[in-house]
């Protein structure tokens, strides 16, 4: 299973509004959101459609968009499980629109089966 992994630049101002939508969405503590977000840790780690919360990857996503109408730099970036996150590496990195299309790429994959397995079995 991949998983997103959000870092924000310190440097840059960053409404406390917005930083308590990241712990929302990151289900940590806004203390811990606070911390990780000054030091230039992730702020997020969440599995990318999680079947125990189907709605997080769409919370993430409203996250990337807000913090692009803001135009608050953020990395994000698509790991697997047994990735560990690295902040030299650039490779694997998403933004708003890149995981729109992921999203859209996975109802078309449930959408079609679904049909395969009704086509299958039709009772």
């Amino acid at each position: 299973m991949s998983r997103i992994v959000l870092v924000i630049d310190p440097a840059g101002a960053v409404p406390a509004s917005v930083v308590v939508q990241i712990a929302r969405v990151s289900g940590t503590a806004l203390s811990e959101t606070k911390r990780a977000f000054l030091s230039g840790e992730p702020v997020l780690d969440l599995a990318l459609f999680d079947r125990k919360d189907p709605l997080g990857t769409t919370r993430i996503l409203g996250l990337l968009r807000a913090l692009e109408e803001r135009e608050i730099r953020y990395r994000a970036r698509e790991l697997t499980d047994d990735m560990a996150y690295d902040a030299n590496a650039n490779h694997f990195e998403i933004d708003a629109i890149t995981l729109e299309n992921m999203i859209d790429a996975h109802r078309v994959s449930l959408s079609y089966q679904c049909t395969i397995g009704w086509l299958e079995d039709p009772e």
